[in-house]
């Protein structure tokens, strides 16, 4: 009887002590577990910052070109007869641009960079950054769509070419190679597998890292992209389609 005592003391000093050794190494590993989750919203937050200054950082320099280009004599005669020699230099110097092109108020296609399909002037009368460019008359950014003239998925840039009395004559735009697009962001801050892109503000993906010529342009109707839509500031935790928890900014 005393042997089958001293055992079961020693039993339950073996358990006394297990136990908080247990909860200390759970408590190690919640710890670690929510550093991993306080460092990655912060690379994530540096990431978002990043994308933003070097993404504004593109629109604001393209702005600019467009601008001087539309003063220009040559564009602001909006003449097939007398194109701007320019393009085709502006093209090749910066290849992040699908082309360099110019059109009518009637949406014709004037003069371009890139020789239009079969030698004839392309309509853009119809395609939505034209439309809004002439509504708003002033610098623009449009939606995804595959370029007439390139056949390349863009996002068109332009901006209202005026004549001598200030009427707005045309529009002369840079069509941004969405394929090539790179925001430039430092290697070092990203987790494998990693994902990141922009979306429009009707939840088209503008551009994403992975897979872009796929994604490009695709209509995002998951829950998850109509919360990124609707949160605009802020972050948010979602579950992929890969069974993975992302943090969204």
């Amino acid at each position: 009887m005393r042997t089958f005592t001293i055992r079961t003391h020693i039993l339950l000093l073996v358990l006394a002590v297990s136990i908080p050794l247990v909860l200390i190494v759970g408590l190690a590993i919640y710890s670690d577990m929510q550093q991993t989750i306080i460092r990655t919203k912060h690379s994530l937050q540096i990431i978002v910052g990043t994308m933003v200054r070097n993404t504004g950082g593109k629109i604001s320099e393209t702005r600019q070109i467009l601008e001087r280009l539309a003063v220009r004599p040559l564009v602001k005669r909006v003449d097939p007869g007398h194109c701007d020699g320019g393009l085709k230099d502006l093209l090749t110097i910066s290849p992040s641009y699908a082309n360099v092109a110019y059109a009518n108020l009637d949406g014709q296609v004037v003069c371009s960079a890139v020789p239009q399909p079969g030698g004839k002037p392309v309509n853009v009368a119809k395609t939505q950054w034209f439309n809004k460019a002439i509504k708003d008359a002033s610098f623009s950014v449009g939606t995804p769509f595959v370029g007439l003239i390139t056949g390349k998925w863009v996002s068109v840039l332009s901006s209202p070419i005026r004549d001598e009395h200030g009427k707005v004559a045309g529009v002369v735009y840079l069509p941004l190679d969405l394929n090539n697009f790179n925001p430039n962001i430092p290697d070092n801050l990203l987790p494998d597998a990693s994902h990141y892109g922009f979306f429009s503000e009707s939840g088209v993906l503008v551009w994403r890292n992975v897979d872009p010529e796929k994604s490009i342009g695709t209509l995002r109707n998951t829950d998850t992209a109509k919360r990124i839509v609707q949160l605009r500031y802020g972050e948010m935790e979602s579950m992929s389609g890969d069974g993975v928890m992302r943090f969204i900014r």
